[in-house]
């Protein structure tokens, strides 16, 4: 399994080691504040550093407790992002029927919100699974939509990610 679009770059072990222990600072910082939707996104984007480190157990905590806070503060975009890391999690486990199912939710939770970047993602991990089930068309369904949204939105980096599976899916 790949890492996440987030961190896919070629960026160092030493940045992704910084970026890790910049988020453990500001998650403790939010807690002692107690700025909880600020803490639901920062333990989200918290999980995505321990999944670059290779630290699925404390990504998989960071990313429950994202999910926990997100529902605290009735924040369903900040909810369905928590559930997409999960799913992205999972993804990296191995645990391929699981991530569908958390990836799925947050899909449906993105169909009612504006964020179109965020259902990019998540349709983009999610046609990753498909891929990795031998599920072809769908994956390519899934592909087709979440490359139509990061154009409309000129994300470079995502589109570029999206493509890449794009082919694999050729």
């Amino acid at each position: 399994p790949r890492s996440t679009p987030l961190y896919s770059s070629a960026a160092s072990d030493v940045y992704k080691r910084q970026a890790l222990a910049y988020l453990v600072e500001s998650t403790a910082a939010l807690e002692e504040a107690g700025a909880r939707g600020q803490l639901a996104e920062t333990r989200r984007y918290l999980a995505l550093a321990y999944l670059a480190t290779g630290g699925l157990v404390a990504a998989r905590e960071a990313a429950q407790s994202a999910l926990v806070q997100s529902r605290e503060v009735e924040a369903s975009l900040y909810e369905a992002g928590a559930q997409r890391v999960l799913g992205q999690i999972a993804f990296a486990a191995g645990e391929y029927d699981e991530a569908m199912a958390v990836l799925e939710t947050s899909r449906e939770l993105l169909n009612n919100q504006e964020s179109r970047y965020e259902l990019a993602q998540t349709l983009t991990c999610l046609a990753e699974v498909y891929l990795a089930k031998g599920w072809r068309e769908e994956a390519h369904t899934l592909l087709v939509d979440a490359v139509e949204i990061f154009t409309e939105l000129d994300t470079s980096r995502e589109l570029a990610y999206a493509a890449m599976l794009m082919q694999r899916v050729n």
